[in-house]
């Protein structure tokens, strides 16, 4: 499965296009919302955020579920899945959600909170585990430039967040 937008001119479409033999063949299916990024547990199973939402397939791509809408899933960049059930939903504004119900709900991971930035600055950006429990989550904290590009470079801040438990804690470094 791979995800994204075809352009043509000045008009775009959302497509998933799938392929079952290693690439040599592929299927093209619309997708609703343009894509951010892709998350596949297996062959079948996967996730799509969007700027708008959280989508998931169980059939390789074929169909789309968008997932109910909330606070985690608007400010969604990326996700990572353990299992079905058991994932994670990082993005702007500061957000590092858990799930455990496949994404029905999200809880706010509270050690994003203890971070030192501007919520309205910062971005997690990216979620990897490794194995199953240890993980990492890398965002940033960017204030708005002012001034001339010549100007003295404005101040920002690299975050990461780190679990050797499977998620249950993080711990976090600027």
């Amino acid at each position: 499965v791979a995800v994204g937008d075809l352009m043509a001119g000045r008009r775009s479409r959302s497509v998933a296009l799938l392929t079952g033999d290693g690439g040599g063949s592929w299927e093209m299916v619309p997708l609703a919302e343009s894509p951010l990024s892709l998350f596949l547990l297996n062959e079948r199973v996967g996730w799509v955020v969007t700027a708008k939402g959280v989508w998931k397939t169980a059939d390789s791509g074929r169909n789309w579920r968008r997932l109910p809408g909330n606070r985690a899933t608007s400010h969604a960049r990326r996700v990572w899945f353990q299992d079905e059930n058991s994932g994670w939903l990082v993005g702007s504004q500061k957000s590092i959600f858990h799930t455990s119900d496949g994404g029905r709900l999200w809880t706010p991971v509270p050690e994003a909170g203890q971070v030192a930035s501007t919520p309205r600055y910062t971005t997690f950006d990216w979620i990897v585990f490794n194995g199953g429990h240890t993980g990492v989550i890398a965002g940033a904290s960017i204030p708005p430039r002012r001034g001339s590009a010549a100007a003295r470079e404005t101040p920002q801040l690299t975050i990461l967040l780190q679990t050797a438990d499977g998620g249950v804690t993080w711990q976090a470094s600027t």
